[in-house]
């Protein structure tokens, strides 16, 4: 895409953040298109995942490298229907997940369970990742997402994310979204999503997995070079 592109695709993106925040309805935006159109760029990494969960940084390019904007944990609830199948696979290998079911026709619905606050810091993987050089206190927003199509409906997923404080601040999560009372979680549950959230069981496990291919690479130079 060239750079006149890029420069209209961006300035579209904003009118669109513009007029959507300006409707009475839920926002329409996906996560990827706001961070695109506050940003100028937008990319998804994979940090961990198996049947149950997905750790993802949601991040823009800068001059200082990759920046994540939305640290997200996502828990799936009903990946098994054949009609989600196909998306299912593609979020596995690597999608972002709001875009891939809406490409395929799908309505995408956020329903807020709890808006707050997470302190990190400055040592958390997290952090790290949004290159932030001290403890600060990041606004967290907790929604069920659903997914709609030909008048069916299934619960997905609960999605925990947590976003760089040059991104999204609690008053503007609370701007954008209603907190469902019905589904609003409560106080042991929102501890425990926060203990799963500050978990780092998986930053070691990604840098095993990191380390021992390096290690295979390596090994696999030396028997070369030796004539193995």
């Amino acid at each position: 895409m060239s750079r006149i592109a890029r420069t209209y695709r961006r300035a579209w993106l904003v009118a669109l953040v513009t007029l959507t925040a300006a409707c009475a309805g839920r926002p329409e935006l996906l996560n990827s298109e706001r961070i695109e159109a506050r940003f100028g760029s937008y990319g998804v990494e994979i940090l961990a995942q198996d049947d149950r969960e997905r750790r993802s940084s949601l991040f823009s390019r800068e001059p200082v490298g990759r920046v994540t904007r939305t640290f997200a944990l996502v828990q799936f609830a009903d990946s098994s229907a054949p009609e989600l199948r196909e998306q299912h696979g593609n979020v596995i290998d690597g999608a972002s997940l709001g875009a891939a079911f809406r490409s395929a026709g799908f309505s995408v619905r956020k329903i807020s369970r709890h808006i707050g606050c997470i302190k990190l810091p400055p040592s958390h993987p997290i952090a790290r990742l949004m290159q932030l050089g001290q403890s600060q206190t990041l606004a967290m927003h907790v929604y069920r997402l659903d997914l709609e199509r030909d008048g069916r409906s299934w619960e997905y997923a609960t999605i925990t994310e947590v976003h760089h404080p040059d991104y999204l601040d609690v008053e503007k999560l609370r701007s954008l979204y209603r907190v469902s009372r019905n589904l609003a979680l409560d106080r042991m549950a929102i501890e425990e999503l926060v203990h799963r959230v500050l978990d780092q069981h998986w930053q070691r496990r990604r840098e095993s997995t990191i380390g021992g291919g390096a290690r295979l690479v390596r090994r696999r130079l030396v028997s070369l070079a030796s004539g193995v």
